[in-house]
């Protein structure tokens, strides 16, 4: 099937699987892996497309590094995560006041970009220039970047940033206190109602003396931890041994895929729209 890759306000339906409109109807025998039928981002039971929850990748990468040391307190600093571009969605506004003012407000910091901004010298040069380190996790298809990210977190004192994203609910499921503020990056296709959208949704991660307790619940119902499966349900429900089904999910994925979007963007054929 195809697996939900981040959290998302939205449907993941509709917002992640979009090239893929057969899969998870009758008429494909594979599904949609999500992480959670229990955020307040969507309804499952509204959907078209079949679902299976399993809990996110990073839930069951605590599950294995839960004895993890972290560095002592004393050796713990912020880490921002601003809110990142793609190749798809550029942003409509700048960030380089962003990096003054998070310096003045918590000192000289850690920043980890995403790959994409890494590739943007003036974002790299805003963020150094205010005295900030810069570290990325890795590359889109980094095997590695998920490990990444938790060792991250776990070595700050807190995580800093400007607009609610997966990072966030890594952090509070990792036991890393999270603040949101600073200016908004807005993305293109953005509108002051997004961003008040996530702050009237989810305001327990918004508004400040939330106890952490009560972030943390949040965090852990949006990434699905009441769905994770053991080693052998797991293994069972994503059809890991399965190699007939992989084979063709491959195929599909880094095949076919690339040259339906091709013929879309070339006008070629249209897009099926989610119901």
């Amino acid at each position: 099937g195809l697996l939900q890759h981040g959290w998302s306000a939205a449907s993941p339906v509709a917002s992640m699987f979009h090239d893929f409109p057969k899969v998870g109807t009758d008429a494909s025998s594979r599904t949609l892996l999500v992480w959670s039928h229990e955020s307040r981002a969507w309804d499952p039971a509204v959907e078209s497309h079949r679902t299976v929850p399993i809990g996110a990748p990073f839930l069951y990468l605590l599950r294995i590094r839960e004895a993890d040391p972290r560095p002592p307190e004393a050796e713990r600093r912020p880490l921002i995560a601003p809110q990142h571009t793609t190749l798809l969605r550029g942003a409509v506004t700048g960030t380089d006041e962003l990096a003054d003012y998070y310096r003045d407000k918590f000192g000289p910091s850690t920043v980890c970009l995403h790959g994409d901004d890494l590739k943007d010298p003036a974002t790299v040069a805003a963020w150094r220039q205010a005295d900030h380190d810069v570290v990325t996790a890795g590359g889109r298809f980094d095997p590695r970047g998920l490990s990444r990210q938790l060792t991250g977190l776990r070595s700050a004192s807190q995580l800093v940033t400007n607009r609610l994203s997966t990072m966030v609910f890594y952090a509070l499921a990792a036991g890393v206190p999270v603040t949101i503020e600073g200016s908004t990056t807005m993305l293109v296709g953005d509108t002051t109602t997004t961003v008040d959208y996530l702050r009237e949704r989810w305001p327990e991660v918004h508004e400040e003396g939330t106890p952490f307790a009560v972030q943390q619940e949040l965090a852990l119902r949006e990434l699905g931890a009441q769905h994770l499966l053991d080693e052998s349900a797991l293994a069972t429900t994503i059809r890991w041994n399965s190699f007939g089904p992989a084979a063709a999910a491959g195929a599909d994925y880094w095949a076919l895929s690339p040259v339906r979007k091709a013929a879309m963007v070339l006008g070629i054929t249209k897009r099926i729209e989610f119901e």
